[in-house]
């Protein structure tokens, strides 16, 4: 998937995971096998194991005042805030991903429920087969450069006006 998205648009997990299970139901159509290919681990786990999300409604003027209030109490302080409001879903969030601390206050702001029971495991609708690989992160640093270089040159800007 390249292209699906302009940059400032605003695209979430849910987005996606609605995108991807839609693709997954067309290619299975055609008698053929989806493949996913890189990404992160939450943007598998959200496909593979059909994670429930909330939904992706988002409040500009909550984020907002959440992210003021990032630069004033930093990570550590949402991260604080968090756990005080939903101990398991601070477990679950590294203190210093500001994008998604503020993600969970903001779920929990407008759905009035704790961040960790908007997210539900379903069970798993297809058959998979994974493959992870772990690289060593300065070896994996100098390979993404090299490939991004790369692409560029081979005319992933032009492919995808």
């Amino acid at each position: 998937m390249i292209d699906v998205v302009d940059p400032d648009e605003s695209f979430t997990v849910a987005d996606y995971q609605r995108m991807v299970k839609d693709l997954i139901v067309e290619i299975n159509g055609r008698g053929k096998i989806p493949i996913l290919v890189g990404g992160t681990g939450l943007y598998y786990q959200v496909v593979a194991d059909d994670y429930s999300l909330f939904p992706s409604q988002a409040s500009p003027e909550i984020r907002t005042r959440l992210e003021e209030e990032a630069v004033s109490i930093g990570n550590h302080g949402l991260h604080a805030k968090l756990t005080d409001l939903d101990p398991e879903a601070a477990l679950k969030i590294n203190p210093n991903d500001r994008k998604r601390l503020a993600r969970a206050l903001e779920a929990i702001e407008i759905t009035g429920q704790a961040f960790s029971s908007l997210q539900t495991r379903n069970p798993r609708k297809y058959g998979l087969a994974s493959v992870g690989l772990n690289l060593p992160r300065p070896y994996l640093y100098k390979r993404l450069d090299e490939r991004v270089d790369l692409m560029i040159e081979q005319g992933l800007l032009r492919e995808t006006e």
